[in-house]
């Protein structure tokens, strides 16, 4: 397993209820793999009073202070993940890719979580079905 978990991040928002641009997430954001206990998809997860938006949600351990490391997931690199949700991809495959992430790289520094395309499972790539990370948030 590696030691860390990446997860980019493309066209970041925040993770509140009324998402805001948030250029800071953007990019590389490295989790400590040892400190994820479980992974857990909502296709139509709640912010507060927010919209529904494709939430994923890392139950951690051991980083002081901190309980859940929280995720969104976009079908666009520039819009706010609030409805924008995959139409195809399940929650399921989608914990899949996180999942094989934290196993993968043995001995390794860092492994990528990398997002399946927003097709059935052996279609051809197309760049429009692309999934991206669009929030990343510890509390």
């Amino acid at each position: 397993m590696a030691r860390f978990i990446n997860f980019p991040v493309t066209g970041g928002f925040s993770n509140i209820a009324t998402p805001l641009t948030t250029p800071a997430v953007d990019g590389d954001n490295l989790l400590l793999a040892e400190s994820i206990i479980s992974v857990s998809v909502n296709p139509a997860g709640v912010i507060g009073a927010g919209a529904a938006r494709m939430l994923v949600t890392l139950q951690l351990n051991g980083i002081a202070g901190s309980s859940v490391c929280t995720l969104t997931v976009g079908t666009s690199a520039t819009a706010t993940p609030i409805g924008n949700l995959p139409t195809v991809v399940t929650a399921a495959r989608i914990k899949d890719a996180i999942n094989k992430a934290i196993t993968a790289n043995p001995g390794g520094v860092k492994s990528t979580a990398t997002l399946p395309q927003d097709s059935a499972v052996n279609a051809a790539y197309a760049f429009g079905n692309t999934l991206y990370f669009k929030s990343f948030s510890i509390a």
